[in-house]
């Protein structure tokens, strides 16, 4: 047997050489788990396009109809005018899920990025058909794909996906993805806003009998999505009161995200921080009041991140909605980016 002198200066076995794979055999393949998600999340813009660009995200189109006219979202530029014009007029509006064959390119422009696995976020099963489209085009991706139903919608969606997405940049596994994903999910909920009752009635989300009632009324409803399905909070009358209750249910929120995010990292309360995710349709002067009454009671301690409410869930408010969500910032993954966040106007 021949020697080979180790660092320290003894001798001892030869080292064996590095085993070399055989000539034509497949390397072993990196994991990396991309995400997909749909529009109904209206993720900021800037994350949503930095995500993009790196082959880890894909957000897939929810195509809006007006009087049967189709608007895929992402490819019209002028959809929000085209919704504003509908809904001054009166004109017949809604929604579709992506088909199955949209899904399919979108796991395999992933899987060409490098991604091994995927995990499908999508709204709610309960308000749209999109989980399951993703179930069934999933039995045609090249790589493995687990959907989980968010069972939110808008904001609080948009948080899952951003914990998952950051999740996943570390290299994590499919199931601390989707684990990362429904801490998310349980930690962070969505409140919003509706100023007219009129468009939610014609969408048939609220019985139009009701919906002239409360319009009759001024009722200027507050809202969460619960077990994946809408749930009236409280009906203020008048749209002042009614903007003053959800600004001051919206900063409740955020300070139990900061109590709570102090006591998982074990600091003292006023070392918490939280990100509040706003989103709005052409109705800028709630989420201006919003992000002042969270400056004025939490200070640095909120990151206040703007968005633009999506499309397709403004075909069902019609004009003037605001939707938040807040999140504890140990949780927030990517929507915590120093990086410039802006409404995607």
């Amino acid at each position: 047997m021949t020697e080979t002198r180790d660092p320290a200066g003894g001798t001892g076995p030869e080292a064996p050489g590095p085993v070399l794979p055989e000539p034509g055999a497949a390397r072993p393949r990196a994991s990396r788990v991309g995400v997909l998600t749909d529009a109904a999340a209206g993720l900021p813009r800037p994350l949503l396009e930095r995500a993009r660009g790196a082959g880890e995200l894909i957000c897939l189109d929810l195509p809006l109809m007006i009087e049967g006219q189709i608007f895929p979202e992402a490819a019209d530029p002028r959809v929000r005018e085209h919704l504003v014009l509908a809904a001054a007029e009166g004109r017949s509006m809604s929604t579709s899920r992506p088909s199955p064959g949209a899904v399919v390119r979108a796991l395999g422009a992933l899987a060409a990025a490098g991604c091994t696995e995927v995990v499908a976020l999508p709204i709610s099963g309960e308000l749209s058909g999109t989980v399951q489209t993703l179930r069934t085009a999933a039995r045609e991706s090249p790589i493995p794909v687990r959907v989980l139903d968010t069972r939110t919608v808008a904001a609080a969606q948009a948080a899952v996906v951003a914990a998952a997405l950051a999740a996943a940049r570390t290299g994590a596994d499919v199931d601390r993805v989707l684990e990362a994903a429904q801490v998310a999910l349980e930690a962070t909920q969505l409140l919003f806003w509706v100023p007219s009752l009129e468009q939610l009635g014609r969408s048939g989300r609220v019985p139009r009998a009701l919906a002239r009632v409360g319009q009759m009324l001024h009722v200027k409803p507050i809202a969460t999505v619960e077990q994946g399905r809408l749930r009236y909070l409280e009906r203020p009358r008048q749209e002042g009161p009614a903007v003053q209750r959800f600004t001051e249910l919206v900063a409740q929120g955020a300070a139990r995200a900061v109590l709570a995010d102090a006591a998982a990292r074990g600091v003292p309360d006023e070392q918490g921080r939280a990100v509040c995710l706003i989103q709005d349709f052409w109705g800028r002067e709630v989420p201006e009041r919003l992000h002042h009454r969270l400056e004025e009671k939490l200070g640095d301690r909120v990151r206040v991140v703007r968005a633009d409410l999506p499309a397709a869930l403004a075909v069902h408010t019609g004009l003037g909605p605001t939707a938040a969500a807040s999140i504890p910032g140990h949780l927030a993954g990517v929507l915590a980016d120093p990086a410039p966040d802006a409404a995607g106007d």
